[in-house]
């Protein structure tokens, strides 16, 4: 398996605090969203310095090795990433923390709506961090679809949702779970 080999994909994102769960997803819901269903994931970050590298454990068998790099900022930005499907997850895990070490290791259910077949909209409950939740407008989704577009459709769907700038947060779910930030659920 080679990570690198892998096609670098881009997508503008956005993360926020979430204080209405059941609204965003109604919210959802009424912009058109398709509602794909809740899925438990288990992300294990390891410390690569600048590098991200985690793998992606879920609930229903999909199993990914994603390495990713964008800013920690909190409005929108760019990311762009890789992943690998990953058939053997325990092994792939014991593998890379002794390799590189585990810097973070993150549980959430994560709902997650499909927009204009293009952005994904996730509503994230963190253990130990509450509600969040992420705007990704993928690159290339459709024929024309580059990343003025998605940047128009992230604020869009950021003013639709009723988010504000108070609610934006510019770090990873691995740096905060470091930090030891937390926020109860459904506040």
């Amino acid at each position: 398996m080679d990570l690198a080999r892998e096609p670098l994909a881009s997508n503008v994102e956005l993360k926020a605090r979430l204080d209405r769960f059941a609204d965003a997803a109604e919210i959802c819901r009424r912009l058109g969203a398709v509602d794909k269903g809740t899925v438990e994931q288990t992300d294990t970050y390891f410390s690569m310095g600048n590098y991200r590298l985690k793998l992606r454990e879920s609930a229903n068998g999909e199993h990914f090795l994603i390495g990713y790099s964008r800013p920690d900022s909190a409005e929108a930005r760019k990311s762009q990433y890789r992943l690998q499907r990953v058939e053997n997850p325990g092994a792939m895990k014991a593998t890379l923390s002794r390799q590189w070490g585990v810097k973070a290791v993150v549980k959430k259910a994560r709902r997650w709506f499909l927009w204009e077949d293009r952005v994904r909209i996730h509503l994230d409950r963190v253990e130990g961090l509450g509600d969040f939740l992420e705007i990704e407008a993928v690159v290339g989704a459709t024929p024309g679809y580059d990343e003025d577009a998605a940047r128009l459709d992230v604020a869009r769907l950021t003013h639709d949702l009723g988010i504000s700038p108070r609610d934006l947060v510019g770090e990873s779910y691995a740096t905060l779970v470091r930090a030891g930030t937390t926020t109860p659920a459904g506040t």
